[in-house]
C-alpha cells in the first residue's frame, strides 16, 4: 500500500483521482444520476489502482533460452524434455518417439501395430495393455505407462539378442 504513495506512484495517483473526477463529473453534467457519476468514479478508480499496483514491480525477465552443454546428446534430451510435458502429462513428440521405435523393434519380429491380423502376436510379445497403448494415437496420461512401454520394448529386444546369440 506504501508503494501506491511513492514519488513516482503518486503521480499516477494524482492523475487517476483527477481523470474520475472529471468522468464522475462529466457524467452527471450529461444527466446522468449522482449515485451513477459517483459509482462511475469509483470504478475508474479502482481500475486504475489496480493498473497502478500492477504496474509497480518491473516486469520479470525471462529465462535465458536453453543452452545445450557440451557432451550432452541432443535426442536424449529432446526426448527428456518431451516426457516431462504439460500438467506432467506426456508430450506428443516423446509419444511418436517411442511409437516409432515399437514399431521398428516390432517389425524385426514380423509384426506390424497398425494391422489387425498381428494383433495376438503383438500382445504375445508385449503383453496385452503395452500393445494396446502403443495403438493408440494419443499418449498416455502417465509417465508410469511410457515406462511400462519402454520396459516391454527393452524386454523384447533382449530376447532378440540372445535368440541371435544362441543362433
Amino acid at each position: 500500500m506504501r508503494e501506491l504513495f511513492r514519488a513516482p506512484t503518486r503521480r499516477y495517483m494524482i492523475r487517476l483521482l483527477v481523470v474520475a473526477l472529471v468522468i464522475g463529473a462529466g457524467g452527471w453534467a450529461f444527466g446522468v444520476e449522482p449515485v451513477a457519476s459517483i459509482a462511475l468514479g469509483v470504478i475508474v478508480i479502482a481500475v486504475g489502482v489496480s493498473w497502478i499496483v500492477i504496474d509497480v514491480d518491473p516486469p520479470t525477465p525471462w529465462p535465458d533460452a536453453y543452452v545445450l552443454h557440451p557432451g550432452v546428446r541432443r535426442d536424449v534430451d529432446d526426448l527428456a524434455r518431451a516426457l516431462a510435458g504439460r500438467n506432467a502429462r506426456v508430450g506428443y513428440s516423446a509419444w511418436d518417439r517411442v511409437r516409432r521405435l515399437a514399431q521398428r523393434r516390432l517389425a524385426a519380429h514380423g509384426v506390424d501395430l497398425g494391422e489387425p491380423a498381428h494383433r495376438a502376436r503383438a500382445d504375445a510379445l508385449l503383453g496385452r495393455h503395452v500393445a494396446t497403448l502403443l495403438r493408440r494415437d494419443t499418449p498416455p496420461r502417465t509417465l508410469g505407462a511410457i515406462t511400462a512401454c519402454l520396459d516391454a520394448l527393452d524386454q523384447l529386444s533382449r530376447v532378440s539378442d540372445q535368440n541371435r546369440t544362441v543362433s
